[in-house]
């Protein structure tokens, strides 16, 4: 799989291994929306391409998920704009259409664990999820069920058939792609895996995503659910010698908060060792889906969740800090809430990681969000924050975009001096591309508030 910028190029020998034709997917559109920038991004990316590629363009209309039919989306108004752009596609293809073969696509999954994932997903939802359908798309147009007929709403359905595929996505994409390839490949066509590349672009939107829209599953499986990412690891580290250090004694935090908790667990396990038995950790979202995420965790009700944090849990332990999943969840209290209506001096204890950059594009709003949450802190009380350095937006789910200030480490430090004395680390920026636009890394705080 390929993440390229707009400097660099890309050969059509790269994409082929023989002189095929390749199939180049762009232009992915919702039925509840309309042409926008981001088409105009992705068909900035089509016309980079080499020429001299024989290539069949394609366009996939979902239907499927948004549950609006063809009949509400203006299709003709949405080709005229790729018409205008020098992006008229050869073929438009429903995906409702492709739903039909998912079953087969699922039938030849080799993983027992994945193959029962999705057809609970199925069952719990009356819909496949993203992966299989993408999945199912890609292995249909390179010809692993023939070359049926499909229904078109636009060219004929033997342009969808090609020997290699490029598809040009914004990057809000990458998740359900990664997983779609992981499917292919515990399938009979594995072989295929090879003869499909993507061209990643940075989603930018004029608006923010409604905080109802965050996708806290596609977020977790990004960031936290395939392999504890390096960034992770020394912000871990760090928080437990910075707590070491200070000499904090055991269980003696009993109201702890994690403001603006996400779907995140890892702080909550970092405060566990210092929370009593009869004490609280109250975890606060404004997102209902965060708050579903995490009450399902809590509640031990899905095993895959579960599974995630069981695995930090295991890595906090093997540094030698006794840190309880069994803790967090016994005294755990979900609510949503935000920010900004904090009660004055109520916590012994407060975490917030990636929240005050992460909800506004205003630097005055970042620092109303932080005075509000230092208030919340009770004299001598112990602060754990984390923001991300030059963050300008992030999403969290497909089609999603919120906004963030591009903070540096010497706003943060200036903001944090003021409230007592703190320990700062900057951890510089990993692997993981996909993260945040533009951060530079991660800058974390430890402190513990003066009288």
């Amino acid at each position: 799989m390929r993440n390229r910028g707009m400097s660099e190029e890309i050969s059509a020998a790269e994409l082929l291994e023989s002189n095929g034709i390749l199939g180049i997917e762009y232009a992915h559109v919702y039925t509840d929306q309309q042409f926008s920038k981001q088409h105009r991004l992705g068909i900035a990316e089509l016309h980079r391409l080499p020429d001299g590629v024989v290539s069949s363009r394609v366009v996939l209309v979902d239907d499927y998920s948004t549950g609006v039919s063809i009949d509400r989306f203006d299709m003709t108004a949405f080709l005229l704009n790729l018409q205008r752009n020098d992006a008229v596609p050869d073929v438009v293809v429903l995906e409702s259409e492709i739903a039909h073969y998912c079953g087969s696509v699922i039938d030849s999954i080799s993983d027992s664990k994945l193959k029962r994932r999705i057809v609970s997903y199925y069952r719990t939802r009356g819909r496949y999820p993203c992966s299989a359908l993408v999945a199912t798309w890609y292995l249909l147009r390179l010809g692993a069920f023939g070359n049926p007929i499909i229904p078109c709403i636009y060219g004929r359905s033997d342009k969808l058939y090609s020997d290699a595929l490029l598809t040009i996505l914004p990057d809000c994409f990458v998740t359900s792609e990664v997983d779609a390839l992981n499917i292919i490949a515990q399938t009979d066509y594995s072989s295929m895996t090879r003869r499909i590349e993507h061209i990643y672009f940075e989603h930018q939107e004029d608006v923010h995503s409604d905080w109802d829209d965050f996708d806290a599953e596609e977020y977790v499986a990004r960031n936290y659910g395939r392999s504890l990412l390096a960034e992770d690891r020394q912000i871990i580290e760090f928080v437990i010698s910075a707590l070491q250090e200070m000499t904090i004694e055991p269980v003696s935090t009993k109201i702890v908060a994690d403001i603006g908790v996400g779907p995140n667990l890892y702080p909550a396990l970092l405060a566990s060792p210092l929370i009593p038995h009869d004490g609280t950790i109250e975890l606060i979202d404004i997102a209902e889906r965060n708050l579903a995420y995490l009450r399902a965790v809590i509640e031990g009700e899905n095993n895959d969740h579960s599974a995630v944090w069981e695995g930090f849990e295991e890595y906090i332990r093997s540094l030698g800090y006794p840190a309880d999943l069994g803790t967090v969840r016994r005294s755990a209290s979900v609510r949503k809430g935000n920010i900004y209506e904090l009660e004055p001096n109520r916590y012994d204890m407060v975490m917030s990681f990636f929240v005050g950059e992460s909800i506004t594009d205003r630097v005055s709003e970042f620092d109303r969000a932080t005075t509000t949450l230092m208030a919340s802190v009770k004299p001598n009380g112990l602060f754990v924050i984390a923001h991300m350095i030059g963050s300008r937006g992030y999403f969290a789910g497909s089609d999603t975009f919120f906004p963030a200030v591009g903070l540096t480490m010497d706003q943060i430090r200036q903001k944090y001096e003021e409230y007592g004395e703190c320990r700062y680390r900057m951890i510089p920026r990993g692997g993981n591309v996909s993260a945040r636009k533009g951060y530079k890394g991660m800058a974390v705080v430890v402190g513990q508030k003066k009288c």
